[in-house]
């Protein structure tokens, strides 16, 4: 596996798992702690992945640069 399959598959992880907090996270069938818990994993998830989307942003003006 080379670096750009690793984030690829590291951003399609964290996607994943913030959709999953965002579901439970609106659940009514989860506890009030659950949900909170839920919503603070899907606000982690969103801000990994817009750090993510920043390195994207930065490698490729890098790259253009070059």
């Amino acid at each position: 596996m080379n670096y750009e399959e690793a984030w690829n598959d590291l951003k399609a992880y964290a996607t994943m798992y913030t959709r999953m907090s965002t579901n439970w996270a609106g659940s009514e069938d989860r506890s009030d702690a659950q949900r909170l818990q839920a919503a603070g994993g899907e606000f982690f998830g969103r801000e990994i992945l817009r750090f993510m989307d920043m390195a994207e942003n930065a490698i490729a003006a890098a790259r253009e640069k070059e």
